[in-house]
C-alpha cells in the first residue's frame, strides 16, 4: 500500500513539473506540488520526509527558467519563493504530524503489548487458580476421605478412645468409649470432659491429662476407679496432640479377675510342686539308703554261697550245687540292680558344676577306652560341637550311649559306630548311630524306662536303666533325649545341650 501511494506521488509531481514548464512562469503551480507531498508523506519514513519539499524546490527552481517567460520576473520569483517555504513549511508539519502519530502508534503498541502481557498474566493467573482451585478440591476431597477413614478405623478399633482439647472439651467420641461407660457420643463431644463426667473430677483422669497437653507427654497408667456406676479397672494411654490430647482406654477389670486367679493357681501350683520336688528328695533319698543297705545281704548272700560252694562242693548233689549257683547269680544280679538304683539317684541328687566342655574330646576318651577291649568295632567320631554342662555326667551319658551301641553291634562281623553332631540357634544336637539289632519305633516311648527292654536279657545282658539315667542328667541340664531306629538296621539315639545364652544351668549358677 505504501509503495502504491509513493508511485502516485511521483506520478502527480512529474505531471505538475511538465504542467509548470508548459504554462508562463508567472502562474503558481508550485501550490499543485501540495498534492504529492502530502499523498508522499502518509508513505514515507519520518527521516525520508525531508526529501519531497527538497525534490519539489529543485522542481519549482527548474520550472522557473523552463517555463515561458510571462509578466513580471520579480514577481515570479517571489511567488515561487513563497511556494518553496509553503513547501517546506508544509513539510516540517507533516513531520510533526509524523512524528506524533508514530508516538501515539508507538505508545498505543507499548498499551496493547502492556494490556496483552497483562491479559497473559491475568490468564495464567487465572489457569493458575483454577488449578489451585482443583488441587484444593481435590486435597478437600482427599481429607474428606482420609477422615472418614479415620472415623472409620477409631470405630472399628477395640480400644475406647476419645479426644480432648487443650480446655478438656471432647472433640471425638468413638463407639467403644460409647459402650464402655454407658455415654452418648451426642451427650459427651463438645462439652467439657469433667463437666460430662463430674465423678472423674478431682481424679487421677484429671491429673494425667492436664500434665499429658501442659508437658506434651505420652502416660501410660492402669487404675482401679471405685466411683460407680464407673466403677472397674482401666488401662490408659495418653498422647499429646499440637493441640490437646488423644486418649486410648480398655476396661481390664476380667482381666484383673483372671489375673488374680492366675495367681492363686500358681500359688496353689508353686506350694505343690515344692511339696512334689521335697517328696522327690525324699523319695531319692529312701532309694538311695535302701539300695544302700540292701547291696549288705546281698553281698552276704554271695559270700555265704561261694563259702558253701568251696567248703561242701563234695557233699553236695548236682541239683544243690546248680541250686547255689543260681542263688550266687540271682545276688549277683540284684547287686548290679541296686548299683544301677543308686547310679539313677546319684544322677538326680549330684550338685551340677556347669563349664565349657569338650565333647569331641570326651567321646574320644570313651572311644579309646572301648577299643582296649577285645572288640571288632568301627568307631567313628566325627566333629563335635562344644558344649556346656556338668563334665562328669556328660560324660557319663556318652559312656552309657557308647556302650549301649558296642553291646547292640556284638551279632554284627563288623560293628560300626558313629558319633556326630551339629550347632542350631539355641543348642547344640549330637547322635550315637550303631548298625546293631535296632528296636521298632511303635516301641520307642518304652526305650527311657526304668527296667523297660526290648530285648530279652539272654540276647543281650543288661538291666534296662542306662538310658532312663541318660535322660534323667540331659533333662537337668535343659536339653531333650529321642531315638530313631529299625529292627535288624540299627539305631540313632539323639540328645540335645543348650548353647550358654540359653543354658537355664548356666544362669542359675550365673556362669
Amino acid at each position: 500500500m505504501a509503495n502504491r501511494k509513493l508511485s502516485v506521488a511521483v506520478a502527480i509531481t512529474l505531471g505538475v513539473f511538465v504542467l509548470d514548464v508548459l504554462t508562463p512562469v508567472e502562474y503558481a503551480e508550485w501550490v499543485l506540488y501540495l498534492i504529492p507531498t502530502f499523498i508522499a508523506a502518509s508513505s514515507l519514513r519520518r527521516s525520508y520526509i525531508f526529501y519531497v519539499p527538497s525534490v519539489c524546490t529543485l522542481l519549482v527552481v527548474l520550472g522557473y527558467f523552463l517555463s515561458p517567460p510571462g509578466g513580471d520576473p520579480q514577481r515570479a520569483i517571489v511567488n515561487r519563493s513563497m511556494g518553496v517555504g509553503v513547501l517546506w513549511a508544509v513539510s516540517y508539519l507533516l513531520l510533526g504530524r509524523k512524528k506524533a502519530q508514530e508516538t501515539l502508534e508507538r505508545l498505543y503498541n507499548e498499551v496493547e503489548n502492556r494490556v496483552e502481557d497483562r491479559t497473559k498474566e491475568l490468564s495464567e493467573a487465572n489457569e493458575s487458580l483454577h488449578a489451585e482451585i482443583k488441587e484444593r478440591k481435590r486435597t478437600v476431597e482427599a481429607l474428606r476421605r482420609t477422615s472418614g477413614l479415620i472415623t472409620k478405623i477409631l470405630e472399628s478399633i477395640t480400644d475406647a478412645f476419645f479426644a480432648l482439647d487443650e480446655n478438656l472439651v471432647v472433640t471425638y467420641f468413638n463407639s467403644a468409649a460409647a459402650r464402655l461407660l454407658n455415654r452418648n457420643a451426642e451427650d459427651v463431644v463438645g462439652r467439657q470432659l469433667f463437666e460430662a463426667f463430674p465423678e472423674a473430677r478431682g481424679s487421677i483422669f484429671e491429673e494425667n491429662y492436664i500434665r499429658a497437653i501442659r508437658e506434651k507427654v505420652t502416660l501410660a497408667f492402669e487404675v482401679y476407679f471405685p466411683v460407680k456406676p464407673y466403677e472397674n479397672w482401666y488401662d490408659v494411654r495418653v498422647y499429646p496432640q499440637e493441640s490437646g490430647i488423644s486418649v486410648y482406654f480398655q476396661v481390664t477389670t476380667e482381666r484383673k479377675k483372671a489375673e488374680d486367679e492366675i495367681r492363686k493357681l500358681n500359688e496353689v501350683l508353686q506350694r505343690r510342686a515344692q511339696e512334689l520336688e521335697l517328696a522327690y528328695k525324699n523319695m531319692e533319698s529312701f532309694s538311695y539308703s535302701v539300695s544302700h543297705d540292701l547291696r549288705a545281704p546281698l553281698r552276704m548272700i554271695s559270700s555265704m554261697s561261694d563259702i558253701v560252694l568251696k567248703d561242701c562242693y563234695d557233699k553236695l548233689d548236682d541239683a544243690g550245687r546248680k541250686l547255689l549257683k543260681s542263688i550266687q547269680g540271682n545276688a549277683k544280679r540284684m547287686d548290679k540292680l541296686v548299683l544301677a538304683i543308686l547310679d539313677l539317684a546319684k544322677a538326680g541328687r549330684r550338685e551340677m558344676k556347669i563349664a565349657e566342655i569338650d565333647m569331641e574330646k570326651e567321646a574320644r576318651l570313651i572311644a579309646d577306652e572301648l577299643k582296649a577291649m577285645p572288640l571288632n568295632v568301627n568307631l567313628n567320631i566325627k566333629q563335635l560341637p562344644p558344649a556346656h554342662g556338668d563334665i562328669t555326667l556328660i560324660h557319663q551319658v556318652l559312656t552309657n550311649l557308647l556302650s549301649n551301641a558296642v553291646k547292640f553291634t556284638k551279632g554284627r562281623d563288623v560293628a560300626s559306630i558313629e558319633v556326630g553332631g551339629w550347632s542350631e540357634e539355641s543348642e547344640n544336637v549330637y547322635y550315637v548311630k550303631d548298625n546293631g539289632a535296632g528296636f521298632d519305633m511303635n516301641h520307642a516311648n518304652k526305650l527311657f524306662g526304668v527296667f523297660h527292654r526290648l530285648h530279652s536279657a539272654k540276647e543281650f545282658e543288661g538291666i534296662g536303666i542306662g538310658l532312663s539315667i541318660v535322660q534323667r542328667i540331659i533333662q537337668r541340664h535343659g536339653g531333650r533325649v529321642w531315638a530313631e531306629g529299625k529292627p535288624d538296621e540299627g539305631a540313632t539315639f539323639y540328645f540335645t545341650l543348650p548353647i550358654k545364652e540359653h543354658c537355664p544351668m548356666c544362669k542359675i549358677i550365673n556362669y
